[in-house]
């Protein structure tokens, strides 16, 4: 347990080894232990590129090599026996609390780390400055009772307002390895990422400005989806000084809304169909999974602007993949509108200032699209059953994430 608790803090992936993933995901490191000489060894072969051996069991009497004093001294995990050590720590308590370092009072308040609404925190949030709808998917649970690690997996919105104070959060608390950017190459280059040392970012655009590859859009939906996105990114980002082209996919975002009969949930819906059913999309969320399913030690945090519709629909997804019900991930979804609140209220205001006649009503049709609504995750779900049967399917035949991908996914981020 002190060794597993010293890679984990080190950002490594630890786990009991798994001698069916291990012939196609080779171990770095594997350490074998026993107490008694008479304990028959294990008889396989240990696909790894090194094994360790330990105890008096291979080295007796003494035991072998001993344990660093870092390790030796360090806080156990005993989230390996979770049978036996649920809500529960033992030795070295006159040191502290290893229950991340809450009072003895709130210990009982958490499952796991995972905070609950007693503690003043909300479940999964990361508080931080300049960063918008930071998550830690941490402590959601499967269907079968499993729950999602905690500190691996993390969404947010842009991170070029990261202060330093929100870097070495990211870094040091949570263990931020690999940065993925879902974003289109002109946000990067207009709020390009911050360079973080120690953690690698790898462009994964879902889409690009010009919906390079859209098909399955009519001329006048990729026209209307374009201007959406570039009016989504002006706004977003709060940009003031704006030129021809900047105003022109505004006021076509503005006139859109204050058209007749503009049904912005029926818009947002066929949006999230399109989306279902493009290829260029499909390549990118394949190519997302295959980050997830490769990464080697650390978190991993992926990013879009806000924090809502790419790094949302990339969430779902994976959130399925793991295994947690439809109607939790639709509820987990609709969480992030609390912390967008101010970002959507600027754009409604930029969009239909008290100088446009009605509006309040445009302002109402507008926050429908801009803010979130958890219809629209359910008819990202919907569209994808009625074109592919189920998500499963589109799983395995649009993104091309097999049985052996879902294991290796589970393996990585889920505990029992």
């Amino acid at each position: 347990m002190k060794l597993s608790a010293h890679h984990k803090r080190n950002g490594d992936d630890v786990e009991w080894y798994n001698p069916l993933l291990a012939w196609k995901y080779p171990y770095d490191r594997v350490y074998m232990s026993k107490v008694f000489t008479f304990t028959p060894d294990y008889l396989h072969p240990v696909n790894a590129q090194e094994i360790i051996h330990g105890g008096t069991g291979y080295f007796y009497p003494d035991g072998g090599q001993s344990l660093p004093v870092e390790i030796e001294h360090i806080y156990p995990d005993y989230s390996l026996y979770p049978e036996w050590t649920k809500d529960t720590a033992y030795g070295f308590l006159t040191r502290g609390c290893p229950m991340e370092n809450v009072s003895w009072k709130n210990a009982q308040e958490f499952t796991g780390d995972c905070m609950t609404e007693e503690t003043g925190v909300i479940m999964g949030k990361i508080p931080l400055q300049g960063v918008k709808n930071a998550r830690d998917l941490g402590g959601i649970e499967t269907a079968d009772g499993k729950r999602i690690r905690n500190r691996c997996l993390i969404k947010c919105g842009q991170l070029c307002g990261a202060t330093q104070q929100d870097i070495e959060v990211l870094r040091d608390q949570y263990g931020v390895k690999l940065i993925v950017d879902l974003r289109t190459q002109m946000e990067r280059i207009k709020f390009p990422d911050p360079e973080i040392k120690g953690i690698a970012n790898i462009w994964n655009p879902i889409f690009k400005e010009d919906i390079q590859g859209a098909g399955v859009f009519t001329p006048g939906e990729k026209e209307i989806l374009e201007k959406y996105l570039k009016a989504l990114f002006i706004l977003n980002h709060r940009w003031e000084k704006m030129g021809e082209t900047e105003n022109a996919a505004v006021e076509a975002v503005r006139e859109m809304i204050q058209k007749e009969k503009f049904d912005p949930d029926a818009y947002m819906a066929r949006i999230y169909h399109k989306f279902v059913n493009n290829q260029v999309i499909q390549k990118q969320i394949k190519q997302f999974f295959s980050l997830l399913v490769n990464r080697r030690g650390g978190a991993v945090l992926w990013h879009c602007g806000a924090g809502k519709d790419r790094s949302g629909i990339c969430c779902a997804l994976l959130l399925y993949a793991l295994g947690v019900p439809k109607e939790q991930i639709v509820d987990y979804y609709a969480s992030v509108e609390e912390s967008s609140e101010d970002t959507v209220d600027y754009i409604l205001e930029k969009l239909f200032p008290e100088k446009v006649p009605g509006n309040r009503e445009y302002q109402e049709l507008a926050r429908k699209i801009f803010g979130v609504k958890n219809c629209y995750i359910e008819a990202f779900f919907d569209a994808i059953e009625k074109d592919y049967i189920s998500v499963d399917n589109y799983l395995q035949k649009a993104v091309e994430l097999h049985v052996d991908n879902i294991v290796r996914l589970k393996t990585l981020y889920l505990r029992s």
